[in-house]
């Protein structure tokens, strides 16, 4: 089953670059407002 364990590292990986995206964007508009 390494094929879902890649899966499951790519879905990880996804998760974690849009929270990271998602909190510096909120960051920008609270320190741009």
């Amino acid at each position: 089953m390494d094929v879902g364990r890649e899966t499951w590292d790519v879905r990880i990986l996804a998760e974690l670059y849009l929270h990271s995206v998602s909190y510096v964007l909120s960051r920008n508009l609270i320190t741009g407002t």
